[in-house]
């Protein structure tokens, strides 16, 4: 997959908004004996969603990927043809996302999530509606007690030990602003990869990490670690 993030030169830029912490974050609770497991992941996505688009309009973009293998780098990836697009208007599609996310197991893919809403059905840099969170993804061992202590929220990625972070903003900020607090959340967090921009897909809740299943071993779900 060719990638569409061309993050900036590390330089020292001002940072002039604080953090909004979310209300009393704790781990994900067990799951209740009446719940089904399809129900359970229906409602994981649901949050997610809502969460990070809210009471905006707009579209939200991602993907799906299918026909994993290891490149030549040993690294997890598709071909041209196992990778397709996609863009749902929101809130108005609101269910047919969720669908798309449970339905990813059954449909042996997996699915991929833009978490800043877009004006239109590109996803290209710097077309997101605003920019209301800043995230992080962490590709090794995440300190939960870190993520609280910021009041932020993470995703279990579906690989042991690593996890998507978000932190909610008290106001939107630019693309510059906006990559600057990512790298800061990453440096403070630890282990974070290069994806700093408002346009980085990721794994949402209620979904599969196919990943195992290059090496013969079965699907990950990728599910709440903290909630918000």
């Amino acid at each position: 997959m060719k990638s569409t993030n061309q993050p900036p030169a590390d330089s020292p830029a001002k940072a002039p908004l604080q953090v909004r912490k979310c209300a009393h974050p704790s781990p994900a609770g067990a799951l209740p004996a009446a719940q089904s497991y399809e129900d359970h992941r229906r409602d994981d996505a649901g949050l997610y969603a809502d969460i990070l688009f809210g009471d905006a309009t707009g579209y939200v973009c991602g993907a799906t990927g299918k026909n994993p293998f290891l490149n030549a780098k040993n690294k997890y990836s598709f071909s041209p043809s196992g990778w397709h697009e996609f863009a749902l208007r929101w809130p108005d599609q609101r269910d047919e996302l969720v669908d798309a996310i449970v339905r990813a197991a059954d449909a042996q893919v997996d699915l991929f999530v833009c978490p800043y809403l877009r004006v239109s059905e590109d996803r290209k840099r710097g077309s997101a509606v605003e920019r209301r969170f800043i995230h992080a993804d962490i590709d090794g061992e995440l300190s939960t007690e870190k993520v609280q202590a910021v009041g932020g929220f993470a995703v279990d990625s579906g690989t042991e030990g690593h996890g998507h972070v978000y932190i909610a903003l008290s106001a939107p900020v630019d693309v510059r602003q906006h990559e600057v607090l990512c790298r800061a959340l990453g440096r403070y967090l630890g282990n974070a990869d290069a994806k700093v921009s408002d346009n980085d897909v990721l794994r949402p809740p209620g979904s599969v990490n196919r990943k195992p299943t290059v090496r013969g071993v079965a699907a990950s779900p990728v599910r709440w670690l903290v909630k918000p």
